[in-house]
């Protein structure tokens, strides 16, 4: 997704032009296959024929009942869905990734309290959140992060937006 402009907050490069979208599934497998697929491989590994860019954001979207945008600092290693996902999975209190203890967290790495200073400055609701929910939201997040986290100029972020009726 295209991100900062020129007036980028420190630490966030000034600009990430918009290299791929696309609508996922409300389902875990959907999201692994995503983000473990040879598009996001590819982009990831550097691959010169299909890489985004040299540094690289995944922006990742999610409907909130709050009425302004959040900004989410962390995903939580807890798969716990309220409902079944599309896929009719609803786990319980399950690890994402088995490695790690149960509600570990994994941080943002950018620094999203001034992108939230900057947007709200511009005029936009938008404050920063340390719960993405316990739904697919967390999920996307918490396998986000960990695929990105130990690479080199690769970020990823989960922004909440407001439901459409929230939109003016």
């Amino acid at each position: 997704a295209a991100a900062a402009g020129r007036d980028a907050p420190p630490g966030v490069p000034h600009a990430f032009p918009l290299a791929h979208a696309c609508v996922l599934p409300v389902a875990a497998r959907a999201v692994d296959a995503w983000l473990y697929g040879p598009d996001v491989a590819a982009a990831l590994a550097g691959d010169p024929s299909r890489a985004l860019r040299r540094q690289q954001l995944l922006v990742h979207f999610g409907v909130s009942r709050d009425t302004g945008f959040k900004l989410e600092t962390a995903a939580y290693n807890r798969a716990c869905f309220r409902g079944a996902d599309q896929d009719g999975w609803q786990p319980v209190d399950e690890l994402i990734d088995c490695k790690m203890p149960l509600d570990a967290p994994l941080q943002c790495r950018l620094p999203l309290d001034a992108v939230a200073a900057q947007l709200s400055s511009a005029g936009f609701d938008v404050a920063l959140s340390t719960d993405p929910g316990r739904f697919v939201c967390n999920y996307i997040y918490y396998r986000s992060l960990q695929r990105t986290r130990a690479l080199g100029g690769v970020w990823s972020v989960f922004v909440h937006v407001p439901h459409f009726e929230h939109v003016p």
